[in-house]
């Protein structure tokens, strides 16, 4: 099960992206960021995961809190 019907996944944003994506899954198909590193990124294992496409910009990575 993944995405939205896994209810252990959760909602990650980059602000280096101003983009909001469901799961790191979602992520890594957009932007080939691996999964792992996003959620070592969120956990505060890793500072960063991933570079803009475009910029080369390291891509930090937070888990969306949602009321």
């Amino acid at each position: 099960v993944s995405g939205r019907r896994n209810p252990r996944a959760f909602a990650v944003y980059c602000p280096e992206l101003n983009e909001e994506f469901w799961g790191a899954k979602e992520a890594h198909e957009k932007y080939g960021v691996c999964v792992s590193s996003i959620s070592q990124c969120i956990s505060g294992k890793l500072g960063h995961a991933g570079k803009h496409p475009i910029t080369g910009e390291s891509l930090h990575w937070v888990k969306v809190l949602k009321e």
